[in-house]
């Protein structure tokens, strides 16, 4: 059965795929959340789930070491044989989808113009199997293969429990999601919420218009309601190097803080080296249900 879907950020155009077998039930586990591996700190993935489909974010750096990011955007559930099948469901399968590249404008661009499909470049594939004891991710890029194990980064109490919404998030006090500007697509903000902490990384573009990633990785709240913290980039191993060394090499660029209009909306300001940005974003719902988390 072929449903019309809106690719998100990196596409931003209608497009028709398959939905996965009917015959096999999505496993109702949500993996919305930020995750990595503790023993190569520097690098990390954010997935968002809604419904079939899951969007993965990977936040690396390429061959000159320098920040680089790629995007599946279109995660689907691959359910796995019958044959297969274990005991418990968070083993019922894997999500994958094609992995792309993108440039851009830079960060501060006004107006940011949208990236289209010219600004794409299809580098390889994604696939995430979510277990009950271990979760694998693999991926290739120009024919570079790379398997990690991976988990949940844990930076407060216990990590946000997220499942399917059910009517509007307006009076959500969570805000774990993947976040955009609709007129703007192309760049996005991944929020993680832990207590009264967030870690939010921000994919964008440099001035050379390759893609580049930075992180507010203690975003603390604030009396008036915000959220604030300063901003790094940083810079590591290549995404395929083994073994991966942990990152040392970071640098603070400026500041981040998020103000929240409601569980919904929210205005985003931060500085790079003295340039500044503000933009009202929103959450990014590519699929049915829309996630929804509570600390």
């Amino acid at each position: 059965m072929e449903i019309a879907m809106l690719r998100t950020l990196v596409l931003s155009a209608l497009l028709a795929f398959a939905l996965p077998a009917a015959a096999q039930s999505v496993p109702a586990t949500n993996y919305t959340d930020m995750w990595w591996n503790p023993a190569e700190s520097g690098w990390g993935i954010t997935f968002a789930q809604q419904g079939e489909f899951v969007f993965g974010t990977l936040f690396s750096y390429d061959a000159a070491q320098r920040p680089m990011w790629l995007v599946m955007s279109e995660g689907t559930w691959q359910p796995v044989p019958l044959d297969d099948f274990s005991a418990n469901p968070a083993d019922l399968g894997t999500y994958s989808g094609p992995l792309y590249r993108a440039t851009g404008p830079p960060f501060n661009a006004v107006p940011f113009t949208p990236v289209g499909a010219a600004n794409l470049t299809e580098v390889g594939e994604m696939r995430v199997a979510f277990g009950s004891t271990a979760t694998t991710l693999e991926y290739t890029v120009d024919g570079a293969r790379v398997t990690k194990s991976i988990r949940k980064q844990v930076f407060g109490p216990r990590p946000a429990d997220c499942g399917a919404a059910v009517g509007s998030r307006a009076g959500a006090a969570n805000f774990q999601d993947l976040w955009w500007n609709p007129a703007e697509s192309g760049w996005g903000l991944s929020i993680t919420h832990q207590a009264d902490i967030l870690f939010s990384t921000l994919f964008t573009y440099g001035a050379d218009g390759n893609g580049l990633w930075l992180v507010m990785s203690d975003g603390l709240r604030q009396p008036d309601g915000s959220y604030l913290g300063d901003l790094y980039r940083t810079s590591g191993s290549p995404f395929d190097s083994e073994p991966f060394v942990p990152v040392s090499n970071v640098r603070r660029v400026g500041t981040m803080r998020l103000r929240f209009t409601d569980g919904q909306s929210a205005t985003l300001e931060y500085s790079v080296d003295g340039l500044a940005v503000a933009k009202a974003i929103t959450r990014q719902v590519f699929g049915n249900p829309p996630v929804e988390c509570a600390s």
